[in-house]
């Protein structure tokens, strides 16, 4: 089994994980893609965030972010 490597979001916003799913023999290619949410070097801005999001929300790929910090409660958002 092969280690996994997180992507950026700025590397989510840029479409890392728009490939397709399943390779040239129909298997899975990379079904689960970990998100690194704390900012490396350079930090996201808004517009890679909200790009990040709408990538996030279409791919086919199980995403699992990942952070350091303390992540606040989540507000109720009526999903759409």
């Amino acid at each position: 089994m092969s280690a996994t490597t997180a992507l950026s979001l700025t590397e989510l916003a840029a479409g890392a994980a728009d490939a397709d799913l399943l390779d040239a023999r129909a298997k899975p290619s990379r079904p689960l893609l970990v998100v690194d949410l704390d900012p490396g070097t350079a930090a996201p801005t808004a517009l890679d965030l909200e790009q990040a999001v709408r990538r996030a929300r279409a791919s086919d790929r199980l995403l699992v972010g990942r952070t350091l910090r303390q992540v606040p409660p989540c507000p109720e958002t009526p999903w759409i």
